[in-house]
């Protein structure tokens, strides 16, 4: 698997003459996360601020040996080797990665997202207590239910390979 992560700093918007603002300060180093030639769906801050004039777009890190360029490329490639991490373990986990899930476990931590399979299953046995009362569905739509869950599952099953995906990984286009 190929995983690349490239650095930038955001242009400041044009004024209404069509000139640049000319960026004061520090500006944000974000960041582009492709995976397999596919690419995030959005820049995301890499939480690293620098001054516009100390970047190398090209060498994608800071030029100079002052020690704050030193502190931001350390950073930088501390951040690169951190996204090189977490598709490893998601490969080691059998899970496979996209771009949007190495960014929102950069992002967000390790937290378990649900499975489909596993919440219709938990939507069915809602459906199941309800049975014997008003809002209870007659046995004709539960069965019908239940064999959209089997047709969910071989799907599941035939087009990717595994026994459930993460409601992250769907994709509807």
């Amino acid at each position: 698997m190929q995983i690349s992560v490239r650095f930038r700093i955001r242009t400041p918007k044009k004024k209404k003459d069509g000139t640049h603002q000319s960026p004061k300060g520090k500006r944000t180093v974000y960041m582009c996360l492709t995976v397999n030639g596919v690419q995030a769906r959005c820049d995301y801050s890499s939480g690293v601020r620098l001054d516009p004039a100390l970047w190398n777009q090209e060498q994608q890190e800071a030029h100079g040996r002052s020690k704050m360029a030193q502190v931001v490329n350390d950073r930088l490639k501390a951040i690169e080797a951190e996204h090189k991490e977490i598709l490893n373990r998601q490969i080691s986990l059998a899970k496979i990665p996209t771009p949007e899930s190495i960014k929102r476990e950069w992002l967000h931590g390790n937290t378990p997202l649900p499975f489909v399979v596993e919440l219709y299953q938990k939507y069915l046995d809602f459906l199941d207590e309800l049975d014997g009362t008003e809002k209870g569905k007659a046995v004709r739509t539960m069965e019908k239910w239940y064999f959209g869950k089997q047709h969910l599952q071989n799907y599941i099953q035939k087009e990717i390979g595994r026994k459930d995906i993460e409601i992250s990984e769907l994709n509807v286009t």
